[in-house]
């Protein structure tokens, strides 16, 4: 998954109460593709998404922002792969 694309997941399901997120930090990419997207974002949201989808640290901070869970971060591999088999998947 690029970066682009979890913060746009995490940025539309902040408001809807998104409470869960689990993602494996190797399968991150560090890659603006928002333009596969075909969305029709504004200039903010986009100089946005170009910002922070560039870094792991940027794009942690404002996932942790948008969810606000100030300790959020991706997993690795094996706590991933231990969580996952904990919790359902919905």
């Amino acid at each position: 998954m690029s970066a682009s694309t979890l913060l746009l997941i995490v940025s539309l399901s902040a408001s809807r109460n998104l409470r869960n997120l689990f993602v494996r930090r190797n399968a991150l990419i560090l890659k603006c593709d928002y333009r596969h997207h075909n969305l029709e974002l504004d200039v903010g949201a986009i100089e946005w998404i170009q910002a922070n989808s560039k870094s792991y640290e940027k794009m942690t901070r404002e996932v942790a922002t948008l969810i606000g869970q100030w300790d959020w971060k991706p997993l690795t591999d094996a706590k991933f792969k231990e969580i996952s088999n904990l919790k359902k998947a919905y």
